[in-house]
């Protein structure tokens, strides 16, 4: 894996040796695939992260939601152990994986603790985005049902944070001052 080995991916493997290093409880991706794998094969063979198991909504069985909304560790929680759930589905459950406008409806509405889930989270967590386009109507809805809820004070004013490339300034002080 180039990833792993630091081979033609080694900015993207030093970035996700520093997430391992933040302090957080759980992980959603939008991403499918492999590059958030946890498993130490070389050490463990048979060893299987979330993400190697397809952690996912549509999945089988279904993510801890309720773990991760309800348990606040003391300390910082093993990466291993941590929850990962690939939010648009796994490349291990191919028919987990969302695609289409009507996957994400399904998903969203066919799909009632996901929603409910996707909402507490975001009320009752800080989120960092990373990536994110905010363009995914779907859970452009859910985010806009959380800051119906918002009051503007010191305790709700930034409900979540963004990395993402390619944005003006304009553009990020709008999500600053709108978006929580």
């Amino acid at each position: 894996n180039d990833v792993e080995g630091g081979g033609k991916y080694s900015v993207m493997a030093s970035r996700l040796e520093y997430v391992q290093c933040l302090k957080f409880f759980a992980m959603l991706t939008t991403n499918y695939s492999q590059e958030l794998c946890l498993c130490n094969k070389k050490e463990n063979p048979e060893a299987t992260c979330q993400v190697c198991r397809g952690i996912s909504p549509l999945g089988n069985p279904e993510p801890p939601y309720l773990d991760i909304i309800r348990m606040m560790p003391d300390d910082m929680v093993p990466m291993h152990k941590r929850p990962i759930v690939q939010i648009h589905g796994s490349v291990h459950a191919p028919k987990t994986i969302v695609l289409s406008r009507e996957g994400y409806r399904s998903l969203l509405h066919g799909q009632p603790n996901y929603r409910d889930f996707l909402k507490s989270v975001m009320m009752s967590r800080t989120i960092l985005y990373l990536g994110f386009s905010f363009t995914d109507d779907y859970l452009n809805e859910v985010r806009s049902d959380v800051m119906s809820m918002k009051t503007h004070s010191p305790e709700t004013k930034n409900l979540a944070y963004g990395i993402i490339n390619d944005k003006s300034q304009s553009h990020c002080l709008y999500y600053d001052q709108h978006e929580g």
